[in-house]
């Protein structure tokens, strides 16, 4: 090995950043030298990740998404390619939990959990599984 990361000059995307898991994968995703999309339905907390990403030397972009919709799946990773470059790396990390005791999840609750930590799992994976076939580049996709 030289030295450089295999992540050098790789565009990462990492879902659900805002917080947790998502926010330390995108922090240790720049540190290694990728450029780094985050993105998440909370965007309020992700132009200070996006920040704190630069200011280490990293490249890093902030952009809106709910993983549940698919044109905003396909309009985030538009954003993406067109700020950072193609993506080669999906850090599938989106999901959402449920405080509640089993007998006191409702109907609404579930089916908001499924959307989220399954359909939105799906929808990402699907599309950016597409756009790097298309590419011929390969990539990776990380289910977290």
């Amino acid at each position: 090995m030289t030295g450089t990361s295999a992540l050098e000059g790789k565009t990462a995307l990492v879902t659900g950043a805002s917080a947790g898991l998502g926010r330390r994968f995108a922090v240790a995703l720049g540190a290694a030298g990728a450029r780094v999309g985050i993105a998440s339905r909370r965007t309020d907390r992700l132009e200070t990740l996006a920040e704190e990403i630069r200011s280490a030397g990293g490249q890093a972009a902030a952009f809106a998404l709910d993983v549940t919709d698919a044109a905003s799946v396909s309009a985030c990773l538009d954003a993406t390619e067109a700020a950072l470059g193609p993506v080669d790396v999906l850090v599938n990390n989106a999901g959402i939990g449920i405080p509640k005791r089993i007998l006191d999840i409702t109907e609404e609750d579930y089916d908001a959990l499924m959307a989220t930590n399954a359909k939105g799992a799906w929808l990402m994976a699907q599309e950016a599984g597409r756009r790097m076939i298309e590419r011929g580049q390969g990539g990776r996709i990380i289910n977290t």
